[in-house]
């Protein structure tokens, strides 16, 4: 059963794709968005609806256990037919599978090596196949009337042949299975097109409506280290720290550090909203429609560590319910189902701005896609169309007043595009079946070996998990200590490690200073207008933004300081490899 959807966007439809063409994505998406069903979810980036995602995950789950069946089916009956040929073709094919994900996981310099391998395999293969096929049917051409135990004997040559006629049918299962694939993505994905979205039925459907309104949430609970999962990876940060009792007149600048200095009272709150006022002014204040940055777009963001002891908050024993009692679990957490909460309130996010010291931290992000508007001429004639590079450039502003100091912490994400192999979908469409078949061959290489050995493999993996799926469930209330935070994100666990191209790069680089200089002056005529002397903001941003520069093409470690009286300083963001 299935259900149509409003249009997708690119991303969506490339992870859709993901899900029937790469499995360790598709096992990986439903280990994390529906298996657990207390895990967070990570706020969709970059426009990703992640329900529709998983949805296509389920459904390509159950597609690929009736190709692995069939696959069984063929092998079964080729070992039962002819067990030598049947199993020595298979051994000789183990090394063709294991070479298939070696070429897909090695570095570029050794893939000529395992190709060259691969190939002298298939080689070593055909000869098996062939040589003692022609052998045994010239011998029954020149004894027709052989005995039917002889190698030689029409029995035997009709045993082989079918056999292996088995065993290219697991191949052609494979292949066909992919053809299949390719023609249902040519329709339901198909680029500019409503997609059809799978439905689903049982436990599977109530958490796809958690995940689906979880998604465009405001609250990131995080299981590993990194606050920003889901963002992409950290390409910059840095933080200011001035003081707030040292007027611009001077007049605070106290001679002895006993003497007392009047305070400079700054509302953090009113700060925020300031900034977001100057940041938004780059999408909603200018004058010239194509100067605008129509793809800016502030929000709230709160992060805290999913892990939480709930020892520290009034349990009472269960009481014929999952989540029983009355007191909260932890405030991060519903007890309607155990599950993590996924809106801070408004109330809450004054309350998180005005106290930064806490567990929980509140970000103003600022998102910028790189989908790029159609370019047209004065006469309104189309010159370029719209593009859409897939990087998403996110920045996290944390303002903190503490201790008479305001801290100004900015914080840089790209989020690469989606994997090329799952573009595919956009070529799908104005591919006749036999092409198709011929794109599905390419495609698939030495995969067709490691598919065929796998069914076996995947059929019992797929049915131990479902029998241990309620063994595996752990009941939140049953533990002191539980992790609710998420592990992964399935946009960026369907990304490519970095941007493709140099200009994407490039678009990466110049949002993200638009963004910081953009912040840095918001920040300095606040603080004006409060009369705090800024002398020692715009020394510290002078190193940081006015000499900036942008390192492409290696690795890079340490502070950098460009120009004259610029410093620099260094911070270290742990992130998950």
């Amino acid at each position: 059963m299935a259900n149509s959807a409003p249009r997708l966007s690119n991303a969506t439809r490339y992870l859709c794709a993901g899900a029937y063409l790469d499995t360790a994505f598709r096992d990986r998406a439903i280990q994390e968005l529906v298996d657990d069903r207390h895990r967070a979810v990570v706020p969709s980036h970059g426009g990703v609806d992640v329900g529709v995602v998983a949805r296509h995950c389920l459904n390509a789950r159950g597609r690929l256990v009736v190709r692995d069946l069939l696959i069984f089916l063929a092998l079964v009956i080729a070992v039962v037919v002819e067990p030598v040929l049947a199993v020595t073709t298979m051994v000789l094919m183990a090394p063709l599978a294991i070479l298939a994900t070696a070429v897909q996981r090695a570095r570029p310099a050794l893939r000529p090596m395992l190709t060259a391998l691969a190939i002298g395999g298939m080689v070593l293969l055909a000869l098996y196949l062939v040589v003692p096929l022609v052998a045994t049917l010239i011998a029954t051409a020149s004894d027709p009337f052989g005995s039917p135990g002889d190698f030689d004997s029409p029995g035997f040559a009709s045993a082989w042949i079918f056999s292996l006629l088995m065993l290219l049918a697991a191949a052609g299962v494979v292949v066909g299975y992919r053809v299949v694939v390719y023609r249902v993505l040519a329709g339901s994905l198909a680029p500019g097109g409503n997609a059809t979205v799978p439905e689903a039925t049982g436990p599977d459907a109530d958490r796809l409506e958690y995940v689906e309104t979880a998604q465009w949430g405001n609250v990131t609970l995080y299981s590993n280290e990194n606050p920003f999962i889901g963002a992409g990876n950290v390409q910059r940060a840095w933080s200011i720290a001035v003081e707030l009792d040292r007027a611009r007149d001077g007049s605070s600048g106290a001679r002895d550090a006993r003497e007392p200095r009047p305070e400079i009272r700054l509302d953090p709150l009113d700060l925020h909203d300031f900034v977001r006022t100057r940041l938004s002014q780059m999408r909603d204040e200018v004058a010239h429609p194509a100067e605008r940055i129509e793809r800016l777009h502030p929000s709230d963001h709160v992060v805290a560590a999913g892990r939480f002891n709930q020892v520290d908050w009034p349990t009472t024993r269960m009481r014929g319910r999952e989540s029983g009692g009355e007191g909260p679990i932890h405030p991060l957490v519903n007890r309607e189902g155990l599950l993590p909460v996924t809106n801070a309130s408004p109330a809450a996010i004054r309350a998180l701005i005005r106290q930064p010291q806490g567990g929980v931290r509140y970000y103003q992000r600022v998102t910028v896609g790189a989908e790029m508007p159609p370019i047209y001429d004065e006469t309104g004639a189309p010159l370029a169309p719209g593009a859409d590079q897939e990087i998403l450039v996110s920045a996290f502003i944390h303002l903190a007043v503490e201790g008479r100091m305001l801290y100004t912490q900015f914080v840089v994400t790209v989020l690469p595009p989606v994997r090329d192999e799952y573009h595919v979908v956009d070529l799908l469409p104005s591919l006749t079946p036999f092409w198709m078949g011929v794109e599905a061959l390419r495609s698939l290489r030495l995969s067709i070996f490691r598919d065929i050995l796998g069914a076996p493999y995947r059929l019992i993996r797929h049915g131990v998990l479902l029998a241990l799926r309620n063994v595996r469930y752990k009941n939140p209330a049953k533990y002191v200590l539980f992790d609710y935070g998420a592990r992964v994100s399935v946009r960026e666990l369907g990304a490519e490690r970095e941007p493709w191209t140099y200009m994407q790069r490039l678009d990466s680089f110049k949002y993200t200073r638009l963004i910081e200089e953009r912040l840095t002056e918001a920040v300095l005529d606040y603080l004006e207008r409060h009369n705090v002397d800024t002398a020692a903001y715009r020394q510290q941003a002078a190193g940081i933004i006015q000499a900036g520069t942008l390192i492409t093409g290696g690795t890079f470690h340490g502070p950098t300081a460009v120009g004259a009286a610029a410093q620099a300083t260094a911070t270290t963001i742990r992130t998950p490899s």
